[in-house]
């Protein structure tokens, strides 16, 4: 298994932006190594999701795989196996590339998955797509109940995830009550304050990759659609400020709230073409 202990060990065959989950509360890694030299032949990174909620059932999301050989790649699946069938875990699901080689698709056709064509659950944009938003161009005016998340001390920090995540009521990271404030980029991370309370954020995790990932974007109360527009303009004027234009954001697409606000914003963006592959376990 792979912890916060050795996963540095295996940096040459990992995926540095998957390496850094590892330690997370819901993610887990593994390593398969040669029974003859030893060698790592082959490795995994998922996601356990719903493990705390029983209503809801246990999935896996599989954001890592890499294998020598389909021996070895056999022997990481088997491994993988266990571990979520220990969490009773009903499904897995993952994307490949829609360009994946034919033996690729049916290595994981024989692990049981079946695949359908979609648009990645990411859209990934770039710093500079961000100056093309009327927000930014028109230079709005902000309020003073908006903040830098570095201006935030812990404790209100923590209260203010707390809050929201009850208010919202939407799919948010697992573990987003966990993460610590430094896990974000505080110059262009921000909330809103109103009555001595935060009841928005918009959270930006600058990943291993040197990649900007879009964490979360919520508010709510009186005010909140506009507190989520002053949050964009804000977050949006520091990117381009402080990054690179090419600097890439990846904007996860997970609810339909989400959907619908990056597809107003970035109307004319598309996610990359992937295999969509799902498999329900225990079945296989």
């Amino acid at each position: 298994m792979l912890d916060i202990d050795n996963v540095e060990e295996y940096a040459s065959v990992l995926d540095p932006e998957e390496a850094e989950n590892i330690g997370r509360k819901y993610y887990r890694g593994l390593i398969a190594a040669d029974e003859e030299s030893g060698e790592t032949c082959g490795a995994a990174v998922f996601e356990l999701k719903n493990q705390d909620d029983m209503s809801k059932e246990t999935e896996s999301r599989l954001s890592f795989f890499w294998a020598r050989s389909i021996d070895a790649g056999n022997c990481v699946f088997q491994r993988y196996d266990a571990i979520i069938s220990d969490a009773k875990a009903g499904r897995t699901f993952l994307e490949i590339s829609a360009e994946s080689s034919e033996d690729t698709q049916s290595f994981y056709a024989e692990q049981g998955f079946s695949a359908r064509e979609a648009e990645s659950r990411d859209l990934v944009i770039r710093v500079q797509d961000l100056a093309a938003l009327d927000i930014v161009k028109k230079k709005t005016k902000l309020p003073d109940h908006l903040m830098a998340l570095g201006m935030l001390v812990q404790r209100a920090f923590r209260r203010g995830i707390m809050d929201c995540v009850f208010h919202t009521g939407r799919e948010l990271l697992s573990d987003i009550t966990e993460l610590p404030a430094e896990w974000y980029e505080p110059e262009v991370s921000c909330c809103v304050r109103t009555d001595d309370r935060i009841n928005g954020f918009l959270l930006v995790h600058k990943t291993a990759g040197g990649r900007l990932r879009i964490e979360l974007i919520t508010a709510y109360g009186p005010g909140s659609k506009k507190d989520l527009y002053y949050m964009i303009a804000y977050s949006a004027r520091q990117a381009l400020m402080l990054y690179p234009p090419e600097t890439e954001i990846i904007l996860p697409r997970r609810d339909s709230h989400a959907t619908d606000l990056i597809r107003y914003f970035f109307p004319h963006h598309r996610g990359r073409d992937v295999l969509f592959c799902e498999r329900t376990e225990g079945q296989k």
